[in-house]
């Protein structure tokens, strides 16, 4: 867990020590949408050539987000004002944004890989929007001393210009969003912006106290499912592609070998 004194600004240097840091669970987050979405294939190291090559992937990462999902968050939430000003106020929000959607999408995002995170900014018209944001780019960074949640948030991706992909970023602050560039691990801000809202505009979701998914704990035994079933497939494959050989057997005509498909018996000889 990324932390730093609240009191102290995050300069270049320290904001590209934290990513760096965070390189390994953004590869953790991006392995298990990579399970969810179907994208990963057993790993049955060299295979012979002529020999058949099946991979079978029965998406149980997909069925226990669903199913979790499904569960939590299939009925939303009621939310309950005493100020019916409020109220309104609050549900006019919650419609432009359309918040029972992003709810499940944080759930689902939550069951996947552990978090979600979604962002409240205003738009070209002063609009309050709430969006969600890819977990993979999120880098959150928290305060030093108890009690202090989230201080600060680093957003990173990549961005298509002048004919090649560059990495860039916002790192958001109670106080300011600051732009940056990450040019082969050397890391430089390009520009900012006041936080109008004056309060850390990223809010981070939690699906356990370890961050965990809800099917990483068995990822493995997903792996090996599959791979059992692959090699399966593979064996199968070849039986049935198999031609049968007898050798000293010039008497053997074609009603004897169907005889025996059909009852399953050979008569042989004691020799």
């Amino acid at each position: 867990m990324l932390r730093h004194d609240r009191r102290k600004p995050i300069g270049e240097e320290l904001l590209g020590r934290f990513l760096l840091e965070a390189e390994e669970d953004r590869a953790r987050k991006e392995r298990l949408f990579e399970a969810y979405l179907g994208k990963s294939t057993p790993d049955k190291g060299m295979i012979a050539e002529g020999r058949p090559n099946n991979h079978a992937y029965t998406n149980f990462a997909k069925y226990i987000t669903d199913t979790a999902t499904g569960y939590f968050a299939g009925a939303a939430p009621r939310y309950v004002f005493d100020d019916e000003t409020e109220a309104g106020l609050f549900r006019k929000i919650f419609d432009e944004n359309d918040e029972s959607s992003l709810n499940y999408s944080l759930a689902e995002s939550m069951s996947i890989c552990g978090t979600a995170y979604d962002i409240v900014f205003l738009d070209e018209e002063a609009k309050i929007r709430i969006e969600m944001l890819d977990p993979r780019e999120i880098t959150p960074i928290y305060g030093e001393e108890l009690g202090q949640g989230m201080i600060a948030a680093a957003r990173e991706f990549m961005r298509y210009e002048n004919g090649s992909w560059k990495r860039k970023g916002e790192l958001y602050t109670e106080k300011e969003r600051i732009f940056f560039e990450n040019d082969g691990g050397r890391l430089r801000f390009t520009g900012k912006e006041n936080n109008i809202l004056g309060m850390l505009p990223i809010t981070e979701y939690e699906n356990n106290l370890f961050k965990m998914g809800d099917f990483e704990a068995c990822m493995e035994n997903i792996g090996l499912y599959n791979l059992l079933l692959s090699n399966a497939s593979d064996d199968l494959q070849s039986i049935a592609n198999a031609y049968l050989a007898i050798s000293g057997m010039l008497g053997t005509t074609k009603e004897d070998i169907e005889r025996m498909n059909e009852t399953r018996i050979a008569l042989l000889t004691e020799d």
